[in-house]
């Protein structure tokens, strides 16, 4: 009877993922009768629509259906094909392991096909994993290897899928002159092959990046011609993405109409798009600036208060599809984990039930052995499911109040944020309404000033700790917002960034940040007047101080102009507001700030170790 008990409970656990499973049976099943070729081809297909759909399960399920038959068809380049098949449904799963060494089988199968076209596929994709897990040399170096391939067997087609995914892998500013020769010549095989779906896409890309690159009239160009097209086949995506991208390219042409008309029409199209949160967030967004450019600094509020608002929606929703996924991947291998356990409990009671008939007679001779034991057990497992319970429910009061408490901190970052933020655009407007312009100056330098810590909060409540700062991502976002804010394109200053991902306490991060907000503040106001090529370095690293600190590290930040220098005397006797600023938080961290003017102006902030462990309790060391 025990044996039965458990056979019935793994049926009754085992329902859920056969309930799951239902639509691949009924694919399998209505294709058991046709050919295998078309059987393979058929569920290839079903798995990328489950896939789709989110259902996984019934994904694997078809997918190794097409795998038997692979095999037994001995054909390599099908066999490739349904392992490339399989590389994206481990992709789409986020188990990028199995993914590159199904993706890396299909590689070796297809060369033995001669089928180059699907090995510079393969390439790429294997770079898109790449991309996923953020490791951008082998993500370039594999769709470097796909246009390689595409080339050297003239796979036109091949060759422009490969170009438009180099395309997008420069877009930054050291590479973008690449990104755009990148995309030109893709450009020319998509129409050479009449491909006018990619050609339109990677054309919308490469107007964003146009923009980026100072091109403005060539952007608009390319973003008209997107739109043209667009309504000749009735593309509403593409028009979506015009409609928020364009503005963009308007608002530096100093043509703010045409600018507010276009971002309207893209809010007036976002019910029915496929990323309404998105487009309403990007839509927002361009309508700030727009107001602010215009003078209209109360409508520019509400629009930015528009924007945070899809901004978050846009976050919360993402971490919350991040958490299903992974709740489901965890309830999915928890079931059958337990469906395997149940089926060998199974097993071995029904070889102890053979051994009890068989051995009836040594049974009773040991019955009374077995009775006394049987008690000894009882009792044993229920002292252990009592001490389990207690252990289960203090870690899961732990858990919930370690939750708690992140949630909590997140929602208090968030709120000093938002607090920050309003701060900023209320100095903001202020300054537009003052007559003297040194005052004007005065209350915007407060501005960034605020600006920078309410950036400091914004990413602490994004992250996943919420008490530490990843600095190589904070610096790096700070520099480019006080370009933006001093009017520098990000194209037009040699910016050289020396950064290591180094997480810092809040209460260390927060006076760096500040004392780099009036160092780089006073590089864009005073260094670059004179200037042909402005060049800024920024270094923040760990350094060894030589002292007896049992190998802990010192922090150095460095900040360096190519301007006419200051005079440092001067600069040491000075007595201004970002001055006594930058003393006052140097000497709160326990560190020197010292200045040298013999090439430019070069600041250089010393934190010795000693001063991090003693103050704040933390070891710095190098990622």
């Amino acid at each position: 009877m025990k044996g039965i008990r458990l056979l019935v409970a793994l049926l009754l656990v085992a329902q859920a993922s056969l309930l799951r499973a239902q639509s691949a049976r009924v694919v399998l099943d209505s294709i058991r009768a046709r050919p295998d070729t078309v059987q393979i081809k058929t569920c290839r297909r079903f798995a990328d629509r489950f896939v789709d759909q989110g259902q996984f399960d019934a994904a694997d399920s078809v997918m190794q259906r097409a795998l038997e038959l692979a095999t037994q068809n001995g054909k390599p380049g099908v066999l490739g094909k349904v392992y490339r098949s399989l590389g994206y449904v481990a992709k789409q799963q986020e188990e990028y392991a199995r993914a590159l060494t199904y993706f890396q089988r299909a590689i070796t199968l297809q060369r033995r096909a001669n089928n180059h076209e699907e090995i510079s596929a393969l390439l790429v994709m294997i770079g898109h994993i790449y991309e996923r897990i953020g490791d951008e040399v082998n993500r370039g170096k594999y769709y470097q290897a796909g246009l390689a391939e595409a080339r050297r067997y003239r796979l036109v087609e091949a060759e422009a899928d490969a170009l438009s995914n180099l395309a997008n892998f420069n877009d930054n500013p050291a590479h973008r002159a690449e990104s755009l020769a990148y995309s030109a010549k893709a450009l020319q095989l998509y129409k050479q092959i009449n491909d006018d779906w990619g050609y339109h896409v990677l054309l919308l890309n490469r107007a964003i990046t146009q923009k980026n690159a100072g091109q403005l009239n060539e952007s608009e160009r390319a973003y008209r011609e997107c739109l043209r097209w667009a309504d000749k086949v009735n593309e509403p995506a593409i028009k979506d993405h015009v409609y928020i991208n364009l503005p963009n390219t308007l608002l530096l042409l100093n043509r703010l109409a045409e600018a507010k008309r276009y971002a309207k029409l893209g809010l007036e199209r976002a019910p029915h798009s496929s990323e309404p949160i998105n487009i309403h967030k990007e839509a927002y967004d361009v309508l700030t600036r727009i107001a602010e450019k215009e003078g209209d600094y109360r409508q520019a509020l509400a629009y930015h208060r528009q924007y945070a608002l899809f901004r978050d929606s846009v976050q919360t929703a993402e971490k919350s599809k991040q958490l299903i996924d992974a709740e489901t991947r965890y309830q999915t291998a928890q079931k059958q984990a337990r469906i395997s356990q149940l089926a060998t409990d199974n097993e071995r009671q029904k070889r102890q039930l053979w051994a009890l008939v068989g051995g009836t007679a040594l049974l009773l001779l040991l019955v009374g052995i077995l009775y006394g034991q049987y008690r000894i057990i009882r009792k044993t497992n229920a002292q252990l499911a009592d001490t389990n319970r207690v252990v289960s429910e203090n870690n899961a009061q732990i858990s919930k109040q370690a939750d708690q408490l992140k949630t909590l901190m997140q929602e208090l970052h968030h709120r000093v944020k938002n607090n920050l933020s309003i701060i900023s655009s209320l100095l903001r407007l202020q300054s537009s309404r003052l007559q003297d312009k040194g005052a004007a100056q005065a209350v915007l330098d407060g501005q960034l000033r605020v600006e920078a810590m309410a950036l400091i909060h914004h990413r602490l409540y994004q992250g996943t700790d919420v008490s530490r700062l990843n600095m190589q991502d904070y610096i790096g976002e700070l520099a480019h917002e006080l370009m933006r804010a001093y009017d520098f394109m990000p194209d037009a200053v040699d910016l050289e960034r020396n950064v290591m991902p180094l997480q810092l306490d809040v209460d260390v991060a927060i006076p760096v940040g500040l004392i780099l907000n009036e160092l780089l503040t006073n590089a864009f106001k005073y260094a670059y007047h004179s200037v042909e090529r402005p060049y800024l370095l920024i270094d923040f690293s760990t350094v060894n101080d030589g002292a007896d600190t049992e190998g802990q590290l010192a922090l150095r930040l460095i900040v360096q102009d190519n301007g006419p220098g200051i005079d440092t005397q001067l600069w040491g006797r000075g007595n201004s507001f970002g001055h006594r600023l930058i003393v006052s938080l140097s000497r709160q961290l326990g560190g020197t700030i010292s200045v040298d003017s013999q090439r430019g102006t070069r600041f250089e902030l010393f934190i010795p170790a000693s001063e991090i462990w003693n103050r704040y309790n933390t070891k710095l060391t190098a990622l």
